[in-house]
């Protein structure tokens, strides 16, 4: 019997183009790079059927809305090339997003409300595969002076049983070595209109995540709704430089570098007119 080991792993993923469809992912072309990589192979709800009985134990339990759930982060970098998507936009297209393609320019994401689109995540572990169908899920940006600023996605798929097969050969692109979050590689900051000095941030997205499951119909991840916040660590100002406990409304705007002339900028603005949405750039 062979040992499976937990080093060898890799994660594949690929959009769907039919939703719950095996995409097919493969090694030579949808390989990602991620760490802090966690999966739950078989998430299910537990129905007890609690029958009387003349003796004492425990009852039986069966399984529903089964589904399978994965985590993990990935470099907060571009393709290297610009107006070359990066090897995990469509996870970030598979979490509520559309991709807007500039040839030689830029790759733009921003939030859609509807017609949201999936993919196939192949899961390997030593010779063994998970099959992730129709994934959709949610994914929270992150970043602190001295580390590597990251992307931690969390996504849902729709269960099939793990089948044995032969570890793919990954072939790595569009992934561009990370800079350190620092000063030099990010800047533009400003947050409520001042300019100051951060030390670390976050964003999360945090769209509501649901699995459904009915008869007469299909399995299917939902995306409901989205909620996202986030939190910005700053050196104290003066309240001659900046009162932040007087401000009505907020907006914040930084810059971070990423490879090939390229640069994640996130920018909100909300004042009590309008809301306009925000959209990374890649």
């Amino acid at each position: 019997m062979a040992s499976v080991l937990t080093r060898r792993r890799l994660i594949l993923a690929k959009l769907e183009t039919t939703y719950g469809t095996d995409s097919s992912p493969t090694g030579a072309s949808n390989a990602i790079l991620v760490r802090n990589l966690d999966i739950q192979p078989l998430v299910a709800d537990t129905v007890n059927r609690d029958l009387v009985r003349p003796y004492m134990g425990q009852a039986d339990q069966l399984l529903a809305q089964t589904r399978v759930e994965v985590s993990f982060e990935v470099e907060l970098a571009g393709s290297g090339t610009a107006g070359t998507a990066p090897a995990y936009g469509p996870l970030l297209r598979s979490c509520g997003l559309s991709e807007t393609v500039v040839a030689s320019t830029s790759v733009t994401y921003a939030p859609v409300s509807s017609s949201f689109e999936s993919s196939t995540i192949h899961y390997h572990q030593d010779g063994i595969r998970h099959t992730l169908t129709g994934c959709r899920g949610s994914f929270e940006l992150s970043g602190e002076v001295g580390g590597i600023p990251v992307i931690a996605f969390t996504l849902t798929g729709i269960y099939s049983a793990p089948t044995d097969q032969t570890l793919p050969t990954p072939t790595y692109a569009n992934q561009a070595t990370p800079l350190i979050f620092k000063q030099g590689n990010t800047s533009s900051f400003s947050a409520f209109g001042f300019s100051g000095v951060m030390q670390s941030y976050s964003f999360n997205v945090a769209n509501d995540v649901i699995y459904r499951e009915l008869v007469g119909g299909s399995k299917e991840i939902l995306i409901t709704n989205r909620a996202p916040s986030g939190n910005v660590v700053v050196e104290a100002p003066t309240i001659a430089d900046k009162d932040f406990f007087c401000c009505c409304y907020w907006q914040q705007h930084w810059v971070h570098h990423l490879a090939a002339r390229q640069h994640w900028r996130q920018h909100r603005h909300d004042d009590h007119r309008a809301e306009r949405p925000w959209q990374f750039d890649l």
